[in-house]
């Protein structure tokens, strides 16, 4: 699988991403961006519009699909002038979830870490505060725009995605961090 995906990733190609956590499957279309022998990059596309990158573990990718219908979403794309919004993070880092959150830290980004695991099902919002040996800590607010303490501390081994960039979390951190 990773073969077919360093192919899309030369193609600048869009894809369709099928994923299972325990049971529970989600689907993403986007353009891959960077792969390891563990995580797979790439830049989400909604509703004919680039929305931020998300980070997946390559090991609960269950299909990866290249159909017409993406070859379109593809030329729809590249028709508007979105597909030159495309682009490949050059500090952006993939060979774990540390070295990939170590890349994001310091950049006042607000990324979303979600587990899939049912033992711990967790989604938290906001800005790295430190990096430990095994876990990360999160400066985060709740749904209701409150920041949370104690800051949210989640281990590498417990998360399954994170994303940055996207219009949620970006819309999101602004409003917090403007006072509400």
């Amino acid at each position: 699988m990773k073969d077919r995906i360093e192919k899309y990733i030369a193609k600048s190609a869009v894809i369709k991403i099928y994923t299972d956590i325990e049971g529970e499957e989600e689907e993403y279309y986007g353009v891959p961006v960077l792969v390891s022998r563990s995580l797979l990059a790439f830049q989400e596309i909604r509703d004919f519009h680039f929305d931020g990158y998300r980070i997946v573990r390559l090991k609960d990718i269950v299909k990866i699909r290249r159909s017409k219908c993406d070859v379109v979403q593809e030329k729809i794309l590249k028709h508007t002038g979105e597909f030159a919004k495309y682009s490949i993070p050059g500090w952006l880092r993939v060979g774990s979830w540390k070295i990939l959150l170590k890349s994001i830290k310091g950049r006042n980004l607000c990324i979303c870490i979600a587990s899939g695991l049912m033992d711990v099902n967790v989604f938290v919002v906001g800005e790295i505060y430190a990096l430990k040996d095994d876990a990360v800590v999160l400066k985060s607010f709740d749904a209701h725009g409150n920041w949370c303490k104690p800051k949210h501390r989640i281990n590498y081994s417990d998360i399954t995605e994170v994303s940055f960039g996207d219009e949620y979390s970006v819309t999101f951190n602004e409003f917090v961090k403007n006072g509400k």
